[in-house]
């Protein structure tokens, strides 16, 4: 048998991943509390962009799996980034903590990873990324 905490109307198995479903023990009202709730702690984002600076039509490598969670896996961590820090999410929300993008102007951009735990708590960082122009090659003349 699985052992239930209630919390509103909502049940969470304990021992595997968190499991939301709509309590029908809740919603019947054969539960005399339904705001136990285990603790949950926020997720910690965290991520490393490799080069930190380059020329335009660099690949940058971002590495997100040092995000962390208390209760959770970083396997069950969901991330999203914006590359240009400009509230649109440019990639959707994922569990591969590894991304590759290339910016196509140079330009300082403070680039945002997101992270999600199961129960729907996040956090966000920012880094900025220089890109440079290509070096003026000199004609030799």
């Amino acid at each position: 048998m699985t052992a239930l905490i209630h919390r509103q109307n909502e049940c969470y198995t304990l021992g595997t991943s968190v499991l939301r479903v709509t309590c029908l023990i809740c919603l019947l009202g054969f539960a005399a509390n339904c705001t136990t709730d285990p603790e949950n702690n926020p997720p910690v984002a965290s991520f490393v962009v490799n080069p930190e600076f380059g020329f335009i039509d660099t690949e940058f490598r971002f590495d997100a799996s040092e995000c962390s969670d208390p209760e959770e896996d970083v396997r069950n961590l969901q991330v999203r980034w914006d590359w240009e820090s400009d509230g649109e999410w440019d990639t959707l929300w994922g569990n591969s903590k590894l991304r590759s993008h290339c910016f196509e102007q140079a330009g300082t951009y403070l680039v945002t990873l997101e992270v999600r735990d199961s129960w729907g708590e996040t956090d966000s960082i920012d880094l900025e990324v220089q890109v440079y122009w290509y070096p003026e090659r000199s004609t030799g003349l």
